[in-house]
């Protein structure tokens, strides 16, 4: 029972693909955000459109949350199955919006809240036959997929409730304050290449924003497969998907242990606590970003924490959906100390090529 998790080059967003097989049927897969609209038309839309078999369909696809990067690809799929009258291509989606999604009258459309907007018009219309969640927390049961189950860990269905009935205010300040927190960011740290793990895992953490609308609502879950296990984070934020496994783990009577992580936000150090780590044990950790961002996405400060751990005997695996000269160099300064992290970076196979991981396949 084979299967191949692809992430696709979506810049500094998400896109990724999960594609498993069962005895004698077409393939299952399930789509998890969609990048930019380049990162649909360039990578996407032929996996789709050109090597799917005529028996194949999209068995889910994921939007996370309403940020471009997850967001855009998925709005010219939409439009296009709308065109070839095509909606029976995908069975489910699950989609976290709000019925109140008020646009001002002078927005610049750089928020991903226009696009959110645009996604839940193409999910009213009529024709759309696709079962579509958009009320998802991590209070739902676990969905059963042919052989694999998801278990939603964020949103909480308090954060989403609480939103829920604050979004207009919300909305306003995410508005108002979008342009504000980056550059405040930006200049927050020197960057962090230039600073060795033992001062990056010592720093003081952020504090989660509770105004960070898309960020706060983003769905993250937990894929298992008989072939694989992996924590899809999206961009979610670290308390909701601690909590979550801590109740998880309580249920189960024993601790999670997963294959991989997709880190959370694309390896942001506002989105990683290490009390994750305490909750879940896992050695191979995915980044989905190239490195070219004004927040400087992934931070080496989630390097930091992770490579800070107690337990050093277990070797710690970076998988990157680039390969870029900045994550090559990214851990110079530690040279003389790297010994005593026991790590390895991991590259796509090829220039500019996609990252895959596979299991339960020949070779």
């Amino acid at each position: 029972m084979p299967v191949s998790i692809k992430f696709y080059p979506a810049g500094c967003g998400d896109a990724i693909r999960i594609m498993f097989w069962e005895d004698g049927q077409p393939p299952k897969n399930i789509f998890i955000d969609s990048g930019y609209k380049a990162t649909f038309l360039t990578y996407i839309k032929a996996d789709i459109f050109t090597d799917f078999s005529s028996e194949e369909k999209i068995n889910l696809w994921v939007i996370t949350h309403m940020d471009e990067d997850h967001i855009n690809g998925i709005i010219v799929f939409l439009s296009m199955l709308k065109q070839i009258e095509k909606p029976e291509m995908i069975e489910e989606l699950w989609f976290n919006c709000f019925e109140r999604l008020n646009l001002p009258d002078n927005s610049s459309g750089k928020s991903g809240i226009k696009n959110a907007i645009k996604v839940r018009e193409f999910l009213t219309e009529e024709n759309f036959s696709a079962k579509v969640i958009d009320q998802l927390t991590s209070k739902v049961e676990p969905v059963k997929i042919g052989n694999a189950q998801l278990t939603v860990l964020s949103p909480d269905i308090e954060g989403y409730t609480a939103l829920a009935g604050h979004w207009a205010q919300l909305e306003e300040y995410y508005w108002e304050n979008e342009n504000k927190s980056k550059s405040a960011d930006e200049d927050e740290f020197p960057a962090d290449d230039a600073i060795i793990i033992e001062e990056l895992a010592s720093r003081k953490y952020f504090k989660e924003d509770e105004n960070d609308v898309a960020n706060r609502t983003s769905i993250a879950f937990l894929f298992e497969h008989p072939e694989i296990s992996v924590l899809f984070l999206g961009d979610a934020h670290p308390s909701l998907v601690v909590s979550a496994i801590e109740q998880l783990n309580k249920s189960r009577g024993e601790k999670l242990n997963v294959d991989y992580i997709k880190l959370s936000h694309h390896g942001s150090r506002k989105n990683f606590h290490h009390s994750l780590l305490d909750v879940v044990d896992c050695n191979r950790f995915i980044i989905s970003s190239c490195g070219d961002n004004c927040d400087g996405l992934p931070n080496k400060e989630t390097f930091a924490r992770i490579l800070s751990r107690t337990d050093k005997e277990k070797k710690i695996y970076f998988y990157f959906n680039y390969d870029t000269a900045r994550f090559r160099k990214m851990f110079e300064v530690d040279a003389k100390e790297l010994n005593m992290y026991n790590f390895e970076c991991v590259f796509p196979e090829a220039e500019n090529a996609t990252l895959y991981i596979e299991r339960g396949t020949d070779g």
